[in-house]
């Protein structure tokens, strides 16, 4: 049968500690953990924007509408400078590899020339696979259905 306890100072013996004021381990490791979810916290109340993934998404359905056939995939978004403006807005600058899924040629069938022609001007004779590093800065607003794209100004 296992021994009882005799004294409830064992405890503090396995922690580190005696009765005799002596501090824990773990007070030890308090500065360290409120540090760490400090920076956590912050961490998160910075990020108050649309998702990279969301954004991504965004990005090609727009050029995806504009030219009126699906020809594009946004792959590899990255944000360099991002911050929100006021409740309701958020502008990032940000990077992302556009792909092409589609050629010019079925672009200009599917769409039309005028289109196609403004796509050759924009990139060039491209190919289904061929990709295209994107820059430019983006405006997200917050609506009803979370953050949406307003506004987006290319420079390739």
């Amino acid at each position: 049968m296992p021994q009882k306890l005799q004294s409830m100072d064992v405890w503090p013996e396995l922690i580190g500690a005696s009765n005799r004021g002596e501090s824990t381990r773990m007070d030890a490791m308090k500065p360290r953990l409120l540090t760490a979810l400090a920076v956590c916290m912050a961490l998160t109340a910075c990020s108050g924007g649309p998702s990279n993934s969301r954004m991504a998404s965004q990005i090609a359905e727009q050029f995806n509408q504009e030219f009126g056939i699906n020809f594009v995939q946004v792959n590899d978004l990255g944000v360099s400078k991002g911050h929100k403006d006021g409740d309701k807005r958020y502008v990032a600058d940000v990077h992302y590899i556009l792909t092409f899924t589609r050629s010019l040629a079925e672009v200009r069938d599917k769409a039309g020339p005028v289109q196609a022609m403004e796509l050759m001007v924009l990139y060039g004779d491209f190919h289904a696979g061929d990709t295209k590093h994107i820059s430019n800065r983006v405006v997200f607003d917050k609506t009803g259905k979370g953050w949406v794209l307003t506004d987006s100004r290319r420079e390739e």
